[in-house]
């Protein structure tokens, strides 16, 4: 996570939502102070959080590469974020 000035950026969301979860427990990380998701390639080791972290809070945008499929972009609308793709990172 990289917390700045005016934004807070989760890069990836890791493997499995327990895991994830456990570990923003242990960090005393407040996932509401998210703004934007950044998924650096589509590994299930760096996607496989995003469901649980959306579920805590939905009001994100989520950026993406342009090579995922259109369902990703969907299940993350579906959560009520917002989807983008992007060519480059």
């Amino acid at each position: 996570m990289i917390e700045g000035t005016e934004k807070t950026i989760l890069f990836d969301t890791g493997t499995q939502p327990q895991i994830l979860m456990h570990n923003v427990g242990v960090l005393g990380v407040d996932l509401k102070k998210v703004d934007e998701i950044v998924i650096s390639h589509g590994h299930d080791d760096h996607t496989g959080g995003l469901t649980a972290v959306l579920e805590k809070n939905p009001n994100v945008t989520v950026f993406f590469p342009v090579s995922f499929p259109p369902e990703f972009g969907r299940r993350v609308e579906s959560l009520k974020a917002e989807a983008r793709t992007r060519r480059e990172f």
